[in-house]
């Protein structure tokens, strides 16, 4: 019988240090585990401000582009008016009021202002440039 309990004490002795080595493994695992957690949490308050910051910053740009969408879309309803305005004119009346208005500065240039009044009350000044119209105004004044 002495030999039964020597060998239940010895196999006690084993089990509960087999239990004890698996308790510490436990704790050195739990521990590690910890450990990377909190690395993990570090990184993602990081990567949550990164996050933010992107989001603002892609907010920011998509008001620009909307913005910019809207100023393009200004230019070219202004450039299909001015082109519909060149495609409408007429390139031989334009020259025709050139002429006019030529003819019309000459003649008030060597002081016929009469006739140069007479030679421009007929030009539409809506169909003449900036320049014309300066002129035309002198020549009427």
């Amino acid at each position: 019988m002495n030999g039964k309990v020597k060998f239940l004490w010895i196999y006690t002795a084993i089990l509960f240090s087999f239990a004890l080595i698996l308790i510490i493994f436990a704790y050195l695992t739990q521990n590690n585990i910890s450990k990377e957690n909190e690395a993990i949490n570090k990184n993602m308050s990081g990567y949550k401000a990164n996050i933010e910051s992107l989001t603002k910053e892609n907010e920011n740009l998509k008001q620009k582009l909307d913005e910019l969408n809207t100023e393009l879309a200004d230019e070219k309803a202004k450039n299909e008016k001015y082109y519909e305005i060149e495609k409408n004119d007429n390139t031989e009346e334009i020259a025709t009021v050139n002429e006019t208005v030529k003819k019309a500065f000459d003649e008030f240039a060597k002081g016929n202002k009469k006739n140069a009044k007479n030679t421009v009350k007929d030009i539409d000044t809506a169909k003449t440039g900036d320049l014309q119209k300066y002129i035309i105004d002198k020549i009427n004044e």
